[in-house]
């Protein structure tokens, strides 16, 4: 069934939930400099079936001029932007991936001429 919520309030998806006035291409595959998606028909209409059905897949859809649709990026989805979905601190990896709390970081470690693993060989 549907996600519930303890507190009964309504559950919502969290991912792109930005408006798509505010979606963005992946960088460098949009229009101007914040990469903003293209519009699919030159003359603002909705890319649709030529014959009117549903379902047909992209590249036969068309304008209601006649002409093909256009892609809304050169490559890859419109996104939303990238502060929206971030939920780690920004402050890079230190704290994930070098901090003490680290798994690699963490003791007890099995370092140092105290364990006969980490002893040189010794020749006969």
């Amino acid at each position: 069934g549907s996600p519930e919520c303890a507190d009964g309030s309504v559950a919502k998806v969290r991912f792109n939930t930005c408006s798509n006035d505010l979606k963005q291409c992946p960088k460098g595959k949009g229009q101007g400099p914040n990469d903003k998606p293209f519009s699919p028909c030159a003359d603002g209409s909705k890319c649709h079936c030529p014959g009117g059905g549903k379902g047909c897949q992209f590249r036969y859809k068309v304008c209601d001029n006649g002409q093909r649709c256009r892609k809304l990026c050169k490559s890859g989805e419109p996104h939303c932007p990238w502060f929206t979905k971030n939920r780690n601190p920004h402050n890079g990896t230190r704290i994930h991936n070098s901090g003490p709390s680290r798994p690699g970081n963490r003791g007890p470690h099995h370092w140092g001429p105290d364990y006969p693993g980490n002893q040189p060989t010794k020749e006969p």
